[in-house]
């Protein structure tokens, strides 16, 4: 899959560059998605923070409201506006403290970049309560100048991401812990 870059920058906040949103290229760093993607949660976390990001880049309210859409019918209608909440922290965080650009693809593709696959594993560290893992990612992620709101915002997505396999986990059958079967 090849996407022509379309970039939107986002407001400088005086910390140097702003970052820029950017779709990405085919080749590259690129990995299958269920190579990155630790579990379904994972995968629909990428596809939260590809449409919220897709939404700073176009400036269009549509791709906020895909990714709503994208969570209710995902998590069900109360959990899925948590998820786009948490997911959009996460963005909000990466514009305040990375400089330069962030390539992510289409939140329907089936590839990771090589800055969403890092941007995974700080969630990934933060799931499994990995520290020095987690210091170590948000600095691939965001640069030296990574700080708390970074790690605040992967911790909180991944306490949701933890909460929501428990309990799926504990839902024998499909309906019984909310919409499609996921927990509410």
């Amino acid at each position: 899959m090849s996407c022509e870059p379309e970039t939107a920058i986002p407001p400088a906040d005086g910390l140097g560059e702003p970052i820029r949103f950017d779709f990405a290229r085919g080749g590259g760093e690129c990995r299958d998605c269920r190579a990155v993607c630790g579990d379904a949660g994972e995968h629909l976390a990428l596809a939260l923070v590809r449409y919220i990001c897709a939404g700073y880049m176009t400036a269009s309210a549509d791709c906020w409201e895909a990714a709503c859409a994208h969570a209710d019918d995902a998590f069900g209608p109360v959990d899925g506006p948590s998820f786009v909440g948490r997911a959009g922290a996460l963005v909000r965080a990466l514009r305040a403290e990375r400089r330069g650009g962030f390539a992510f693809f289409p939140a329907s593709c089936a590839r990771v970049s090589g800055d969403e696959a890092d941007l995974l594993g700080l969630v990934q560290a933060a799931r499994a309560g990995d520290v020095a893992g987690l210091h170590r990612a948000a600095v691939r992620v965001g640069g030296d100048a990574a700080g708390r709101r970074l790690l605040t915002a992967a911790r909180a997505l991944a306490v949701l991401l933890n909460r929501h396999a428990l309990l799926r986990a504990a839902a024998p059958e499909p309906g019984l812990a909310g919409h499609a079967g996921v927990p509410n």
